[in-house]
């Protein structure tokens, strides 16, 4: 297994779930030299163990940012770029998203409003995302121009999910016609990946789309088998072992390719 070279890292939705997660377990790789992990309110309450992990290890920069905000966007930019200097981004991993879970999510609740708040957060947000960020992910990819595609090299991760996937095996039994926006939102998503990746090869960039299991956390619930660490533990094996072989495609924790 290849393990992790990348020096800069950024994380979004990181306060929790599963971006608090990948925090915890990137400062766990001596090539990381610069952190950021970003989230919409620092200043939050649940930003507070977020904010001590920040304290204690000073490899990692808190940056305010929500994906729904084009200015946050833009301000979140400048604070990385003066951060991360010549060095470049190595691995972008666009963790933020919501799943509302206060109905069923079927046909018969769904609303303008619901709809496009699950695509401006879970597609539009990381789309914009990858674009105000591409800069730094090209010049980190610049300097280690002989290398092989990989995350150590210079990488996008979208965190995305089975459900995306029109194939009728994740998307059976008896809530395959629940939860229409979030589902919805996450099929757009990997077209996004996959368009995305076509355009950024040829600046020697990987990119993918990475299910991370069913896990425990706010969105998951506690319904869910498996808990962050274990979930984020593979997903960081997986990142750090592929290359060329998974650009473009929805792969799960365990490095396998998800039909889209």
């Amino acid at each position: 297994m290849m393990t992790l070279k990348a020096q800069t890292v950024l994380v979004t939705g990181a306060s929790r779930g599963l971006g608090l997660e990948y925090v915890k377990q990137l400062l766990m790789f001596d090539s990381v030299e610069l952190l950021i992990a970003t989230c919409r309110n620092p200043e939050s309450e649940s930003a507070i163990e977020l904010l001590s992990i920040a304290k204690l290890n000073p490899v990692v920069k808190i940056v305010k940012l929500d994906v729904e905000n084009d200015e946050s966007l833009e301000s979140a930019f400048q604070e990385v770029r003066h951060a991360v200097g010549e060095s470049g981004l190595n691995l972008l991993i666009s963790n933020a998203a919501i799943y509302d879970r206060s109905d069923s999510g079927g046909i018969l609740v769904q609303s303008r409003e619901k709809m496009q708040t699950h695509f401006n957060v879970n597609v539009t947000g990381p789309i914009l995302l990858v674009q105000k960020f591409l800069p730094l992910l090209q010049q980190a990819s610049k300097s280690k121009s002989k290398d092989p595609l990989s995350c150590s090299r210079s990488g996008i991760v979208m965190m995305s999910s089975r459900v995306g996937s029109q194939n009728i095996a994740f998307n059976d039994g008896p809530e395959a016609s629940l939860s229409l926006h979030y589902k919805c939102s996450k099929t757009a998503l990997n077209m996004a990946t996959i368009l995305i990746s076509r355009e950024v090869k040829k600046d020697g960039i990987l990119a993918f789309a990475l299910h991370p299991g069913w896990v425990k956390t706010k969105m998951g619930t506690d319904r869910a088998p498996m808990y962050p660490c274990e979930s984020i533990e593979k997903c960081l094996k997986v990142i750090a072992g592929v290359g060329e072989e998974i650009h473009g495609k929805l792969i799960d924790l365990n490095g396998e390719i998800i039909p889209f």
